[in-house]
């Protein structure tokens, strides 16, 4: 009678011990692989090269315009256009060709935007990627983690029941007490069965922005324009560009390390891998740090448009 009553405990406790993992995340396939975010066209078929840094704008500084938007037309390769539009007006051109020399200009600079509109778009698209799944990963292991609690809830329970219930039955305590230390071990493990919680899935990026900006070689990616932005250090703070200054920025954060085999820089700026919430989440903040330094495109253009119309 306590054998059989014994073994049918550790049996329950075996039973409801059971079924601790949570659901596999929910995601689309769009969202994990392939090129979902990229554009379809490449971008070297109609991407306008810039113009050198150094590029000469003599009748440019000679009608006033300011070093910050000739470095901008620079970039956009259109500082031609900017000289030929600074000589009409010392040459005195009649109206209807001084509008038609700076709409040129100006048709220059939206493209500019629209290049920058590109690249802001793509960057959004692969942040919400990363950030979706991120936030299913979360959501399995929110549900793995109360799946254990309750299974460790049901585990202490049912000893403690079956070691009262034996203590009753039988005279001889030992297989009560078998019971109820072996099922308060059983329960207390899978409680701490909760810290061990860790999912993980596939997440690739074999088209990837963060990895082109870590090298700084080739960047398919990105409009050589936005790339110029980027890249130059006029549009920084003179001393370091804003490429530098952010991937000096992703180390402060531990994004990331230096050290030669670190696999979250692997992770981060390869092909894609098996990514955890963690590293998709440091993915999204990269991303979005990444859009809001190249928005601030937007302010060169402006300006440089503002000088070329409000002469």
């Amino acid at each position: 009678m306590t054998g059989r009553t014994t073994l049918a405990s550790l049996a329950l406790l075996m039973s409801a011990s059971g079924c601790v993992l949570g659901p596999a995340p929910q995601v689309a396939s769009l969202s994990t692989h392939g090129d979902y975010c990229a554009t379809q066209h490449p971008i070297a078929d109609v991407d306008a090269p810039p113009d050198a840094e150094q590029a000469p704008a003599p009748e440019a500084i000679k009608r006033g315009f300011s070093p910050r938007a000739i470095d901008t037309a620079r970039a956009i390769g259109a500082v031609r256009l900017l000289e030929r539009l600074a000589k009409g007006e010392s040459d005195k051109l009649v109206e209807e060709d001084i509008i038609d020399l700076r709409a040129q200009l100006i048709d220059a600079i939206q493209m500019a935007q629209l290049d920058l509109a590109s690249t802001s778009a793509e960057l959004e698209c692969e942040q919400e990627r990363a950030t979706q799944v991120a936030a299913a990963l979360r959501t399995a292991e929110a549900q793995q983690t109360r799946n254990i609690t309750t299974d460790s809830l049901i585990v202490t329970a049912a000893a403690a029941i079956g070691a009262g219930v034996l203590a009753i039955l039988d005279k001889d305590p030992a297989p009560g007490a078998i019971v109820g230390i072996g099922g308060g071990g059983l329960g207390g493990g899978l409680g701490l069965a909760t810290l061990a919680v860790h999912r993980k899935l596939d997440f690739t990026h074999k088209r990837n922005v963060l990895g082109e900006l870590w090298t700084g070689q080739a960047h398919p990616d990105f409009p050589t324009s936005v790339w110029t932005y980027l890249t130059r250090k006029e549009f920084s703070d003179g001393e370091r560009a804003r490429r530098d200054w952010l991937i000096a920025a992703w180390k402060d954060a531990e994004r990331f390390t230096d050290k030669p085999n670190d696999p979250q820089r692997a992770l981060l700026f390869g092909d894609g891998g098996r990514y955890d919430a963690d590293g998709l989440e440091d993915r999204a903040a990269m991303l979005d740090e990444l859009e809001a330094a190249v928005s601030l495109m937007n302010h060169e253009l402006q300006h440089l448009a503002n000088e070329a119309s409000q002469r």
